[in-house]
This record gives structure tokens, sequence and C-alpha cells, in this order.
């Protein structure tokens, strides 16, 4: 530790150099880099002793040879997000990633080697009969006969309704449309009519063998002879009126079937004709794959509002050499995911990452680190800063934490709206606004009562809130109403201006202050110069899945994989244009003193020049003591 004279020595020589280090530093070029990356398993493709993660970032292979002792022995990273995958008979893994078709090879180690990258344009699943591929989208299913590195297209159907799923077995196509049927297609003959329809609503589909099984809700497990495609027929349906399955993998004579979210059902079905159900596992079960008596399970658990929260296990085992009590196996952890809130002063970022709140040093875009952690409640998404003050929020509640020691956040209070999500909330004078479609828009004071209080509202049903310190703007579902906030213990609703939103942020640092505001037809500018009567100074076509932020006289809006600076310099002519970032499937923006972040679900994404990092932890020297 270092003395008082140590301090002194340091305070006169290497501060003055660290100062001027830092001035240098901040002439840098920008860079960009990530914090966090992490997998939100989509699919889950067993193979062998190894299972590939179609998770969202990428493609990960775990070893599961030892379900006890699980390896990830590889992870890669992909530009768009991947959403489907399958194996063709040679090895080769397919991945849908964006618009674009991955072929890898994976190696017996199960290392993963890109081979090549195709256009895939309007395909969201993805299934294979080891020659042929076939994929769906919004428009229908196409079927591509693979020969080596080329896809030669054999037919595609033209299918009315949201496609459930899809899979191939032999030349026939079995498509399931969600509350209509099972069509069934033979991929050689000429015509594009179905060659017989299965009268089920089926939700997710598999084989074994010519029996094809169904997951139909609320209907149950089902059983299909399709040994004559043209006719199939119907074995068996279990469980109709007691569950409500809607994902099914097979392995051996065992079927697997699981209702949503957390309720798997296990069916002994070396009959067909009668599957017994022997087992009933407890554990999130959104993502299932089966194989030579392992089970895979993979998802999120759910909060009262439906809303998922990780687990931070993307992979999890069960043996079922045990029908009765397929036991737990093994685990794989991870980061839980995804990352979905992000505020920044420029140097630090301020991470709602749950189940925790985190706040990471970005001085350096491409070198993050962590600094501190604190546990928090998996219903905050969203985070809001100003000064050493930062708010989290999301569904109902707002929790207050003091940061302005970064390496010792500590929570200062938390207000119930007693709402429900989406809601919303902003810093004004000294309090903190809290806003939600349910239960109206709340003034609150967290620093006069033992708890923090509400002192004045508003009625309505709030979408989102944004605010000056003495004017509160919140948008209903049609509505931009400017609150008078001069007297906090009387929010008063001046007026209204008719806007469907989707979110706003304020432009502070100009005068007049500019309202920024994500219509649901465009991106609209207000001035401010009244506060309690904005101006529309003009207005943009932009994306309806945008997200937005605003730093300096620029806005910043994340949308279709990619960001956009907002030149608000004159806000009668606001110039649009490409930024160097990355954003596959951002939740929040952020942007202060050149730095702009992005919770971007798989990671915290960063750009920014080098800026002098955050002061070390303060050095704490020990009193001496008194001689006795």
């Amino acid at each position: 530790m270092l003395s008082r004279k140590g301090l002194a020595i340091f305070s006169k020589f290497v501060l003055p150099v660290f100062i001027a280090a830092a001035g240098a530093i901040a002439d840098t070029p920008p860079r960009s880099g990530q914090w966090g990356l992490r997998g939100i398993t989509k699919q889950l493709i067993p193979r062998d002793d190894l299972v590939v993660d179609i998770d969202g970032r990428g493609v990960s292979v775990y070893d599961v040879t030892d379900p006890g002792a699980i390896r990830q022995v590889s992870a890669v990273q992909t530009d768009d997000a991947t959403v489907a995958g399958t194996f063709l008979a040679d090895g080769r893994l397919e991945v849908v990633a964006g618009a674009s078709l991955l072929r890898y090879d994976l190696a017996a180690d199960g290392r993963l080697t890109l081979l090549s990258l195709v256009p895939f344009p309007g395909v969201n699943m993805l299934t294979s009969n080891g020659s042929m591929l076939a994929g769906a989208g919004p428009d229908g299913v196409t079927v591509w006969q693979t020969n080596g590195a080329s896809l030669g297209r054999v037919a595609q159907y033209l299918v009315r309704g949201a496609i459930s799923a899809i899979a191939l077995h032999g030349s026939i196509l079995y498509v399931a449309v969600e509350n209509v049927a099972v069509f069934v297609f033979d991929t050689t003959a000429a015509s594009a009519e179905p060659l017989a329809t299965i009268s089920e609503n089926a939700l997710a589909l598999a084989f074994r063998g010519d029996v094809l099984w169904l997951a139909t809700g609320v209907t149950g497990l089902v059983a299909v002879d399709v040994s004559d495609p043209a006719a199939p027929r119907i074995l068996s349906r279990t469980g109709a009126g007691a569950v409500d399955l809607a994902r099914i993998a097979v392995s051996g004579t065992l079927v697997c079937a699981s209702e949503l979210p957390d309720t798997l059902h296990v069916y002994d079905a070396a009959d067909p004709q009668k599957p017994t159900e022997t087992a009933t596992i407890r554990d999130a079960a959104q993502v299932v794959a089966a194989s030579r008596g392992k089970l895979f399970l993979a998802g999120a658990a759910f909060d009262r509002f439906g809303i998922e929260t990780e687990t931070g296990t993307p992979l999890r085992v069960y043996d079922e050499s045990e029908l009765h009590a397929p036991k737990l196996a093994g685990v794989w952890e991870d980061l839980a995911g995804p990352v979905r809130g992000v505020a920044t002063d420029g140097t630090l970022a301020y991470v709602v990452d749950p189940p925790r709140f985190r706040i990471v040093d970005v001085s350096r875009s491409d070198a993050p680190r962590e600094i501190a952690s604190m546990a928090i409640d998996a219903g905050l998404d969203r985070v809001k800063l100003r000064g050493s003050d930062v708010i989290l929020y999301g569904r109902g509640d707002v929790l207050r934490i003091d940061v302005h020691d970064p390496y010792n956040p500590k929570t200062t209070g938390v207000f119930h709206s007693l709402g429900r999500p989406p809601s919303n909330a902003a810093f004004a004078r000294d309090t903190i606004i809290e806003g939600n479609p349910w239960s109206g828009l709340h003034v609150v004071d967290f620093d006069s009562f033992a708890e923090p209080g509400q002192i004045s509202g508003v009625k309505g049903h709030y979408y989102e809130i944004v605010a000056l310190p003495d004017t509160i703007y919140g948008f209903e579902l049609t509505t931009m109403r400017a609150i008078d906030l001069a007297n906090r213990n009387n929010a008063e609703p001046v007026r209204d201006v008719g806007i469907g939103v989707i979110e706003a942020a304020i432009l502070a640092t100009q005068e007049p202050p500019l309202l920024v505001v994500h219509a649901v037809d465009r991106l609209r500018i207000f001035k401010l110069a009244d506060r309690l009567n904005p101006i529309e100074a003009s207005s943009l076509d932009v994306p309806v899945d945008g997200l937005l932020s605003t730093d300096g006289d620029a806005a910043f809006f994340a949308s279709g994989g990619s960001v956009f600076h907002l030149d608000l310099g004159d806000p009668s002519h606001p110039i649009l244009e490409d930024f160097p970032l990355r954003a596959v499937a951002p939740l929040q923006i952020a942007a202060a003193r050149g730095r702009v972040v992005v919770a971007d679900s798989y990671s915290l994404r960063i750009y920014g020049p080098d800026t002098a990092p955050p002061p070390p932890p303060s050095l704490r020297v020990r009193p001496a003591r008194t001689p006795r």
C-alpha cells in the first residue's frame, strides 16, 4: 500500500504523465469491439457425440461424450443472426444466417471450417433428407438438390398461413401450417398440388421410420403411418385435452414432446399405436433434441408477463437410460442472455444483463473490461443514466442505482408502479418519472421518504416517457402529451399532439432542445423553443423496426443489422448517414461523447475513439495507530 509520501510523489509525477497520455489517447482513431459475447439457443442438432447449437450469435459445437463434463469444442460468430441448420449425408452442416446459407465442414473433433457462403433470402426454417434441402419462409417452401458446392432448385410450393414445421422423408415433403393442416408434397412430381393432407394442427414434426410424430397442441401426441404418403393413416392419439404440445424429438423408441415453456413429456413409443407416457420433466424446454439415449434441452424461464429470462445454461443433457426417471446428466453454463439494455457516459457502459447489472470500462472500444456487477431482479430490461444515478426499468418497477463509485454500485431504492410492461422511465428535476400502459404516469420522489413514493401523476396508457427538467413528454398509442412539471407535486397535462410512437429521445445540448420521435410512419424532429408546444421541424423515412439515441448534435438509429448517424446540426434538414457499427439484434442503443454502445442481444457492441480510462479504485490509507 502507498504511504502518504508515496501518494504525494504519485500525484506530483505520475498523474501529470497520465493526464498528458489521456490527451494523446483521445486523438486515436475510432475503434470497435464487443463485450460479453454469448449465444441464445435456437436449435440443437445432435450428430454422434457432438451437439451443434444454432445460437443466434453463430454456431457452437459441444462434445457430450461425457455429459458430466461437456466441452465447447467450436464457437464461430456470424455477421447475421443464425436461425436454423441441418446436416447433409456427407456431414456438411448447412446454416441459415440472415439472407445467406453458410456451409461448414464439421470434423470428427467438432472443429468447423467454412466452405462457402451463398445467397439464401427469405428462409427461416431448414430441413434435409441428406441430399436435398428444404427451406421455409413467409412465401412458402423451396426444395433444392445439393451437388457438391452447388444448389439446384427442385420445387417451390406457395403455402398460405404460418408455417410451423417442415420435414423431408425421402422425396416427400411435409409442411405443417399452424391452425390448418399438414400438407404432403411429392418433390418428384410435376404438380405443385399436395399429394395428401393430414388434418391436424401440428406445431412440430419428427420421424421414426415410416411413422410421422406430430405435436398438435391440446389435441395431443399423434402418430401417423406414412408408408404410403398418398394415404397417411393416423395410428394413435395420446394426451388429448390433458397436454398442450409444441415441440418434439425422437430417439429410438422414445418420443419426447414439450409443453411450453417448461414441461417435457417422455413417451415409450415402441408400439406407435399405444405410446405410453413414462416420465415428466420440469425444465425449460423450448428447444428439444434427442439422440443415442440422450435428451438435449435449452430454453428460458418466463415471468408472470410471459417475458423470458435466460437460465444461463444453453445446453442441458438428460440420460434417458431410465425410462421412468430420466436424469439430468450435465449442463453447459454460459453468460445469461440476451444483453437487454445499456447507457453510457462515454467512458463506462452501464449494462442490463439479467440477472446482473454490470459496469464495463469502454474507454478502449476494442478492449472492454467489466469492473463491477451486482445481482438485480429479472424484470428490469432497460437503463438510463444521469450523472451518478442510473435507473433500470421495463416491466413496471424502477430500480435506482448510485454509481458515483463505479467499482461499487449501490441500490438506493425501487418503485413499484403496479403496472405492466412495456414500462418506461426518465429523469426530471429531482424526481424520476415512470409510465406504463396499465397504471399511468407517476412522478416519484426517491429521496424524501423511507421508500420511493409517488408525489403526483397523470392518468393514461403510456408506452414511452422522455423528459426535460420541467417538462415530461408522455406517449400513448396515438398521442404525444406535453406535461408541465414546474410544480413537481402537480404534474399538469398541457397539450396533446396526434402521433403514434415507437420510441423517443431528447437532444438537450442544442438551443432550443430537440425532441426526436421514432413514429410509426416516420422519424420526426420537433423543436422545443416552447417546451410545452413542440413544433415539428422536419421528418424522414426510416424503418419501423429501429432503436434511437442522441448525442451532441446527432441521433443514432439502429435497424436491420446496421447503425445510422443522423446529423441534426440543422434540424430542418437532417442528414441520415451510414455508421461503421453493426447491430444484429439490438434492444437498446446509447451514445455519449462520441462513444456509441448497443445492447445487441448476443453481446455489447462498442464504437468510438480511445479515451482516458476511469480512475482506479480509491486508495484507502489505513489510519495510523495511536501508541499505547
